[in-house]
């Protein structure tokens, strides 16, 4: 996706108007370990969803997602956000990690872990419901699916 076609997806030209939800969800692979990112529009704060935490360091994860810290709040004032989000700044935006993620065992887990924490999210489900020992279940459950084009949740 260029650049160009960013203030597109913010304005709804593909899909939802960002000024009509809360939350636009995205994901992160830093150093082979994805993480799920969620922008609160109403906080002005980038949550980061992390199943290993202990994989990637503070330092490393605000330095990784410093840029978006300035440059979304500058897509954000440039698409003119503010006419619907009066609150919204456009200044640099703060990076939380909620502690309410359980945590993988292994290594390998992460993006089934990204994929549920993202439907439980958006479902309004507990993330506590989420746990190592259901991560079989959920790969099963993935797979048939999308094997028969069906909704996750």
């Amino acid at each position: 996706m260029g650049d160009e076609m960013l203030p597109d997806y913010v304005m709804g030209k593909f899909d939802v108007k960002w000024s009509d939800v809360d939350f636009v969800y995205t994901t992160t692979n830093i150093d082979q370990h994805w993480m799920l990112i969620a922008f609160n529009l109403n906080r002005d704060q980038l949550f980061v969803f992390d199943s290993l935490p202990s994989m990637t360091s503070k330092k490393k994860l605000e330095s990784f997602l410093e840029p978006l810290t300035y440059t979304l709040p500058s897509l954000l004032h440039y698409c003119d956000l503010k006419r619907w989000k009066p609150d919204i700044k456009t200044s640099r935006w703060k990076i939380s990690q909620p502690t309410s993620t359980n945590t993988q065992y292994g290594l390998l887990d992460c993006g089934i872990f990204v994929v549920k924490l993202l439907e439980h999210l958006v479902t309004g489900n507990a993330l506590s419901e989420i746990t190592q020992d259901k991560i079989t279940d959920y790969r099963m459950k993935l797979a048939c699916q999308l094997w028969t084009n069906t909704p996750y949740y």
